[in-house]
């Protein structure tokens, strides 16, 4: 099991406490958060409380609901994805080609931070966007 840095332990504290659902995991870097949800909390609804999170912490907020299920999860961390299919501990994920620059984000930083989450969080061990 991983050790959370007490950052990381401040951070899903405050989510918990603003959003009031339960927090998973999280990544955090000077720009931005990274937070898996327990799934089931409702976080369409919870936009409005987001951005409050969002202001209070001075970061981007990135918010991803968890699922068992290894396909909806990726699919949860890639809405934009076209196809998903699981080979073995790898996912590949189909994109428009519109799509695939945004998903991957700047020298690759959403990707990394997409696979870190879901290595920690789920058997799938990579993502090969395609």
């Amino acid at each position: 099991m991983r050790t959370l840095e007490n950052d990381e332990l401040q951070a899903m504290a405050i989510f918990e406490n603003i959003l009031k659902a339960h927090v998973r995991d999280c990544i955090l870097d000077d720009e931005s958060i990274y937070y898996i949800a327990e799934a089931g909390s409702s976080l369409g609804k919870k936009v409005m409380l987001i951005k409050k999170l969002q202001e209070r912490v001075q970061k981007k907020i990135r918010v991803f609901e968890f699922s068992d299920d290894n396909e909806r999860f990726v699919k949860n961390m890639i809405p934009r994805a076209k196809k998903i299919e699981i080979m073995g501990k790898r996912a590949v994920v189909t994109l428009e080609d519109e799509d695939k620059a945004m998903t991957i984000g700047k020298n690759g930083s959403n990707i990394k931070k997409i696979r870190l989450l879901l290595a920690r969080n789920s058997p799938i061990e990579g993502v090969d966007i395609k």
